[in-house]
C-alpha cells in the first residue's frame, strides 16, 4: 500500500505541475496533453490506495454526478455528437481528477502543502519559458519552440510568439517606421491564456506572502513580481480584468496585511524595472498600450457581441442548451466563422448547458465557497483568501475569455475543496 500511495503522490504532483502546459501534447487519437495522461493515471493510482472519502470529496463527487447527468442529457438535443462526446469525456476526466485529488489530499497536510508548491511551480515554469521565448524571439529572432516543442510534441497547436500588430516609432532623424508587437504564448496556445492563467499564482502567492515569516514572504513577493511581468508580456486585457477583481477580493479579505514591508520591496523593484524598460523605448510601449486599451476594434467588439447569442440559444433550448463543447460548430453555421468558441465562461455555460447547467455551476460555486469559509474559520486565512481571490480573478477574466475549460481550473477547485478538509483536520489535531 505504501508503494501505491507513493506512486499516487508522484502522479498527482506531476499532474498539478503540468496542468498549464497545454502545448506539451500528442495526437494519438485526437489531441491529448501530458497533463491529460497524468490525470488519468493519477485517478487510477489514487483509487488503488482506497482513500477514505471525507465529506468534501463525497459532496464534490455528488455534484459531479448530478452535473454529469445534466451534461449527458444534452446528447438528446445536440446537433454535433462528436464534439459533444469529446467535451463530455474531457470534463469527466478532469472533474474525476478533482474528486480524486480532494480524497487523496484531504487528510494529509504535508502533501497538500507540497501540492500547492508544485501547482504554483508549474505556472512559474510556464512563465519562465515565456520570458525565454520573448527574449530570444525579439532580440535574435530565434523561435525557441522550433527547438524545444515542435519536434517532440505533435499536439502543439501553435508555435512561437504571437504577432499582434505593429506600432509607429519615430526615429532620431524624424522619420517614422513601424515595429512589430509580439505577445508571449509560453506553454499555452494563446497569449490570453498565459496571461489569465498566471493571475492564479499571483494572487495565491501574494496572499501567502502575508504570513509572519519574513524570508518566505520576500521570496513569494519576488515570484509575484516576476509573474506580473509575464502577464504584462502577454498583453492580455482579460488578464488585467481578472487581476483587478482578484486584488479587490484580497484587499477586502486581508486589508492592511498586504502593506507589510516584505511585500513592498519586490513591488518597488518591479516598478523600477518597468520604468526603466519603458523609458528606453517609450514610443514603442506607448503604442502598445494605446492599441491594447483601444475598445473600438473588431477583436474587442466580438467579445461583447458574443453575449448576444445567449437569448437565441436559450429561446430554442432553455434547459440543456446546445450541448457541451458544441458552440463552435453552431456559431459557424450562424456567422460563417470556423472554430470560434464562446470566448466567455458565462456564454459557454448558458449556451452549451442551458439553465440546468448554469444551476449546476452555481451549486458547485456555493460548495467551494463554503469550503473556503471553513478554511478561513479554521485559522488558515491567508490560504483561504488566496484561493478565493484566485477563483474570483479567474471568473473575472473569463467574462471576456474562456480558460475554465483547462486543467488548472479543476486543480484550483480541488485545492480549494481540499483546503477545508486539511484545515479542519489540522485544527482538530
Amino acid at each position: 500500500m505504501s508503494r501505491a500511495r507513493s506512486a499516487a503522490d508522484l502522479l498527482l504532483l506531476a499532474t498539478l505541475l503540468t496542468a498549464t502546459w497545454h502545448r506539451i501534447a500528442f495526437e494519438p487519437f485526437g489531441r491529448v496533453t501530458v497533463a491529460d495522461a497524468l490525470a488519468a493515471a493519477s485517478i487510477a493510482a489514487i483509487a488503488l490506495t482506497r482513500p477514505a472519502l471525507r465529506r468534501e470529496a463525497r459532496t464534490l463527487a455528488l455534484i459531479g454526478v448530478l452535473t454529469g447527468a445534466v451534461y449527458a442529457a444534452g446528447a438528446l438535443v445536440t446537433a454535433d455528437t462528436g464534439q459533444f462526446a469529446k467535451g463530455l469525456v474531457v470534463w469527466a476526466l478532469w472533474f474525476s481528477f478533482a474528486v480524486a485529488a480532494v480524497a487523496h489530499l484531504g487528510s494529509r497536510p504535508m502533501l497538500y502543502r507540497r501540492a500547492l508548491v508544485v501547482f504554483v511551480a508549474g505556472f512559474a515554469a510556464n512563465a519562465a519559458y515565456g520570458y525565454a521565448q520573448y527574449l530570444l524571439g525579439t532580440t535574435v529572432d530565434v523561435n525557441l519552440d522550433e527547438y524545444l516543442i515542435d519536434p517532440f510534441f505533435s499536439g502543439s497547436a501553435s508555435s512561437g510568439l504571437n504577432l499582434y500588430a505593429s506600432v509607429p516609432i519615430t526615429q532620431p532623424d524624424g522619420s517614422v517606421t513601424r515595429e512589430a508587437v509580439y505577445r508571449i504564448t509560453a506553454l499555452t496556445n494563446d497569449p490570453n491564456h498565459i496571461g489569465i492563467l498566471v493571475v492564479t499564482p499571483i494572487l495565491l502567492a501574494l496572499a501567502l506572502a502575508t504570513s509572519p515569516a519574513r524570508r518566505p514572504a520576500i521570496a513569494l513577493a519576488a515570484l509575484v513580481a516576476a509573474l506580473v511581468g509575464a502577464l504584462a508580456l502577454s498583453q492580455s486585457r482579460s488578464a488585467l480584468v481578472g487581476l483587478a477583481a482578484g486584488l479587490l477580493a484580497l484587499a477586502a479579505l486581508l486589508r492592511g496585511r498586504l502593506l507589510r514591508p516584505a511585500l513592498l520591496w519586490p513591488a518597488a523593484a518591479l516598478a523600477a524595472a518597468v520604468t526603466a524598460v519603458v523609458a528606453t523605448r517609450f514610443d514603442y510601449w506607448q503604442g502598445v498600450v494605446t492599441k491594447r486599451l483601444n475598445p473600438d476594434t473588431p477583436g474587442s467588439a466580438i467579445h461583447t457581441q458574443i453575449y448576444e447569442t445567449i437569448p437565441d440559444v436559450l429561446g430554442d433550448q432553455p434547459f440543456l442548451g446546445l450541448g457541451l463543447n458544441t458552440f463552435a460548430p453552431w456559431y459557424e453555421q450562424v456567422s460563417g466563422r470556423a472554430d470560434f468558441g464562446p470566448h466567455s465562461f458565462y456564454v459557454q455555460v448558458l449556451t452549451e448547458t442551458g439553465l440546468l447547467g448554469a444551476t449546476a455551476v452555481l451549486v458547485l460555486a456555493a460548495f467551494i465557497t463554503r469550503c473556503l469559509l471553513r478554511t478561513w474559520r479554521a485559522g488558515d486565512r491567508a490560504l483561504a483568501a488566496g484561493l478565493g481571490a484566485a477563483l474570483v480573478g479567474t471568473l473575472g477574466a473569463n467574462v471576456f475569455y474562456l480558460t475554465t475549460i483547462y486543467p488548472s481550473w479543476y486543480a484550483l477547485l480541488a485545492l480549494s475543496a481540499a483546503s477545508a478538509a486539511v484545515a479542519t483536520n489540522t485544527a482538530s489535531s
